[in-house]
């Protein structure tokens, strides 16, 4: 064990900020769902970019993506980069419904 004293309230209060974010934004995500009558592809959209927000908090705090190195960054950038580029490949073709896939 270290023994260097670590000031663990700053992090403490961003856990908490982030839980208390991520709580309101799972709120909003179900209001969106349910509550407003948004146009049907619409309301995926919206829903797709508040989970993407929340996955961006997630990774950058409890994952610790905040503080690590800029080639970490980039690196995940790029891997969500490709995940992206695959999936608009692939989609026109599962979307498909015509014949046999």
């Amino acid at each position: 064990m270290s023994a260097e004293h670590h000031d663990v309230s700053g992090h403490i209060k961003a856990y908490v900020a982030v839980f208390v974010a991520l709580a309101i934004c799972t709120v909003l995500t179900v209001y969106v769902a349910y509550g407003m009558h948004i146009a049907h592809p619409w309301n995926y959209v919206v829903g797709l970019a508040i989970a993407c927000f929340k996955a961006s908090l997630v990774a950058a705090i409890f994952m610790h993506l905040k503080w690590e190195k800029r080639i970490v960054r980039y690196i995940l950038g790029g891997s969500v980069a490709l995940m992206v580029l695959f999936y608009g490949a692939v989609a026109p073709d599962i979307q498909k419904h015509e014949g046999r896939n």
